[in-house]
């Protein structure tokens, strides 16, 4: 099993963007407030870790901290969402 850890506003934001996602590939459980992933293959999080991360770094967003911010960040640069889609 592999997993990976999110803060609120990113998981929300995550959710909000691709919903179908955590329910067809991942296992979601909330932590002390933090938002555990788990996948059950590597190529699981494989697919995930390049899909999703690879956002967030291309426009700079590791730091922010709600989903308003994320969301206006996107919407300043023109985000694409089919560039991310596989």
């Amino acid at each position: 099993m592999f997993w990976a850890e999110l803060n609120k506003s990113d998981y929300e934001f995550l959710n909000n963007t691709s919903p179908d996602f955590f329910s067809r590939d991942v296992r979601v459980n909330l932590v002390d407030g933090v938002y555990h992933l788990e996948f059950d293959s590597d190529e699981q999080y494989d697919r995930w870790d390049r899909h999703y991360w690879s956002l967030f770094t291309k426009i700079g967003m590791d730091n922010f901290d709600t989903v308003n911010e994320i969301g206006a960040r996107i919407d300043s640069i023109g985000y694409d969402r089919e560039l991310f889609e596989e």
